[in-house]
């Protein structure tokens, strides 16, 4: 009996031992097996506006923080790189979307209403400058790409647009994507990034809203003619349900609403040097985690903004305020044919109220009309003047004259 007793707890102890001994290799194995971070980089809250006053789509799928980057993170393991990316409102399934052709979009790559492209750079001073067809971003050639993985709710129809654009052969759309909470991976083999990353490769990310269809006639509207695009939302001044708003009255602006911004400089002043004199988009930077590798240049970080936007051409701005006879003065942010973009003042302009342009000299050189009021922009028609109101010019609105 004793025997049995002894057998049985030495038959107990032998078990546990084996048991701890495979759970200390388990740890080990998962240990080992965890992918690697090469690196993170933040990316500040609340940026999510383009060049500084883009308005989210009026849809109802949209939510604010869908579109604003907070990190990127970059793993690698067994020759496998993934690229992770943080955003500020977790990814969230629409009802049925239904395009133009009564088609239901099923959403199988489980992201809904963003691109998000990831550039990296592993060669200083040489790569691609242009961005993703449609984003209206570039890069500079000290901050060329060598690799671009694009991450977008139609891989297919984006690969398809992409097949005749020269730089294909250096962009991975992914199918296999995977999403949870307010985080959207993906995972690519290193030699699809050309060779393995150092710590002191360049990175960046791009977000832009996603068009449920390629539909060119939203684009005919602002251009009256078709350009490539890879399935990017437009941002216009005003803002629609399948476009943002808040934008400039020009082809060239960036339709990229949030990327990675260089420690010490702004997003919103890189994204703003776009030209519309010159057919131009802005030039978005790489980011180095560890620093600007050696051999490659450093571009100026003082240069003025372009076209009309430049102090030299503008001169001071008109001060946007209310005059103690009642006249608001209000700054023109953009003008297009025979629309004009007002800034607003911190007063109530009422629809259709008449107002008098003035130019920098004070000259009166048109008039316009007030057809809509947003929170952050007013939209007019000009009325009298066309091709003599400008960017730069204030309007006078004045009160109304009492009988």
């Amino acid at each position: 009996m004793r025997g049995q007793r002894r057998r049985r707890l030495l038959t107990k102890c032998v078990m546990t031992a084996l048991g701890v001994l495979n759970c200390g290799m388990w740890l080990v194995s998962a240990r080992a097996a965890a992918p690697k971070l090469l690196t993170r980089i933040d990316d500040p809250r609340y940026d999510d506006r383009g060049s500084g006053e883009y308005i989210y789509p009026t849809g109802p799928w949209y939510q604010r923080g869908q579109f604003d980057i907070r990190a990127l993170e970059v793993l690698t393991k067994d020759g496998m790189v993934t690229f992770r990316v943080t955003l500020d409102f977790p990814f969230r399934r629409p009802d049925t979307v239904m395009t133009a052709g009564n088609v239901a979009l099923n959403f199988e790559n489980n992201i809904y209403f963003q691109n998000i492209d990831i550039y990296v750079d592993h060669t200083p001073g040489q790569g691609e400058t242009q961005g993703v067809p449609g984003r209206n971003v570039r890069f500079k050639r000290e901050d060329g790409w060598d690799f671009a993985l694009v991450i977008t709710p139609q891989p297919y129809a984006v690969r398809s647009v992409l097949s005749d654009w020269p730089p294909h052969t250096k962009v991975v759309v992914s199918d296999v994507v995977q999403s949870y909470g307010r985080q959207v991976w993906a995972t690519v083999p290193e030699m699809a990034i050309g060779k393995p990353l150092g710590r002191k490769a360049g990175y960046q990310v791009a977000i832009s809203g996603a068009l449920f269809e390629n539909n060119f006639e939203v684009f005919r509207w602002a251009t009256d003619r078709l350009i490539k695009n890879a399935y990017t939302m437009p941002v216009f001044s005003v803002t629609e349900q399948l476009a943002f708003g808040g934008g400039a009255l020009s082809r060239w602006q960036p339709r990229t609403i949030d990327i990675l911004a260089p420690g010490g400089r702004s997003q919103f002043s890189i994204l703003k040097k776009f030209d519309h004199d010159t057919a131009t988009v802005a030039a978005i930077p790489m980011v180095y985690p560890r620093g600007r590798p050696a051999g490659a240049a450093t571009s100026s970080t003082s240069e003025p903004l372009p076209g009309l936007s430049s102090a030299s051409t503008l001169g001071a701005p008109p001060k946007d305020e209310v005059r103690s006879d009642g006249t608001v003065v209000a700054s023109i942010r953009d003008v297009s044919d025979q629309i004009a973009i007002l800034k607003r003042p911190n007063a109530d302009i009422p629809l259709y109220r008449l107002g008098v342009v003035r130019n920098l000299e004070g000259e009166i050189v048109g008039r316009v009309v007030v057809i809509a009021v947003f929170a952050e922009f007013i939209q007019t028609t000009i009325v009298e003047g066309k091709g003599r109101v400008r960017r730069g010019y204030e309007v006078r609105f004045e009160p109304p004259r009492s009988k």
